[in-house]
């Protein structure tokens, strides 16, 4: 089913999003030393990417190839998609903050984690499905 092109797609898909949520985190916060932070914000959020998000997105990828649910439109696999995404983006951030806390996980305090791995991990689906019709753009344009 999955083949070196799909993991490569998975870590291209990783590194893409880690740059977009820490370029977007600087602009958002106005940080004013570019380079110490961005390398500090990469070192934090690839990790929970190329562990968290992709072992999350192959095993939802792995449930839809295996579900009968690959008839639906695209649009209704899109939205649920957003949804099943968003959650794992909670459960990733879950996980993370709870190796860097070591245990000591405060849930009512960290809501804006949750909200950040949300947006992280719904960013990380619609990164992955641009690469995914680039991808078929692409070899189309190759054969013709």
């Amino acid at each position: 089913m999955f083949k070196v092109k799909y993991f490569i797609r998975k870590f291209v898909v990783s590194m893409f999003a880690t740059l977009f949520v820490c370029l977007s985190m600087m602009l958002l916060d106005g940080v004013p030393t570019f380079i110490e932070t961005f390398l500090f914000l990469f070192i934090l959020v690839f990790p929970a990417y190329l562990v968290g998000g992709n072992a999350y997105s192959i095993l939802i990828d792995f449930l839809w190839y295996k579900s009968n649910r690959n008839q639906l439109s695209y649009f209704s696999k899109f939205i649920s998609n957003l949804l099943i995404y968003a959650l794992g983006g909670i459960i990733v951030s879950i996980l993370y903050l709870l190796i860097l806390t070591s245990g000591n996980l405060q849930f009512g305090v960290n809501y804006r984690y949750y909200l950040f791995g949300i947006i992280a991990a719904i960013l990380y689906y619609i990164v992955d499905e641009i690469l995914i019709r680039f991808g078929r753009s692409f070899r189309k344009q190759k054969t013709i």
